[in-house]
């Protein structure tokens, strides 16, 4: 389970926990966006704890079958699943990012996109749509399509080499 969910109850009841209220002059349409885009990364984020975690009859039965073990072990389909339900979650996050965070992701995501040819008509459009200076909507809406095409990518390449092309990285020491 996500270390949020349980402490979320606790934060609601402390008596100086923050309000969910939006800002001033925050518009319907954002908060319904907010709201839809929570919806859609906590329905990703519940599937990819399905994926990683055993189902309950295995854990009432001492654990998965040595077939299922071995099916795990060698398809990977649990671990893909999950992935892929992670990456859903942040490219849907990136509808939320304030625009001099998507400014600053953008050299990540072009870095993503740098295993494709340079001939790939994303890689090409991604670059250029992402180096001039597009209006905002249009910016993000290229800027989520780099996401989404490079995170693709890394799910698509075989475990070892996408674990070098992750933004994420365990510590060192």
């Amino acid at each position: 389970m996500f270390p949020l969910a349980s402490t979320r109850p606790r934060l609601r009841r402390h008596p100086q926990a923050p309000t969910h209220r939006p800002p001033p002059g925050r518009t319907r349409a954002q908060r319904e966006l907010k709201d839809a885009v929570g919806q859609a990364v906590q329905d990703h984020l519940r599937a990819a704890c399905k994926f990683a975690a055993w189902d309950e009859d295995d854990k009432e039965n001492q654990g998965p079958s040595v077939g299922r073990q071995f099916n795990e072990w060698w398809t990977g389909a649990s671990c893909e699943g999950a992935y892929i339900n992670l990456h859903q979650a942040e490219i849907a996050l990136t509808q939320l990012l304030p625009d001099d965070e998507i400014q600053a992701a953008i050299p990540a995501a072009l870095a993503r996109l740098q295993t494709m040819d340079v001939t790939d008509p994303r890689r090409r459009a991604a670059e250029t749509q992402l180096a001039v200076n597009a209006p905002r909507a249009q910016r993000r809406a290229a800027f989520q399509s780099a996401v989404r095409t490079g995170l693709e990518l890394i799910d698509q390449q075989p475990a070892s080499a996408a674990s070098a092309t992750s933004s994420w990285s365990p510590p060192q020491g």
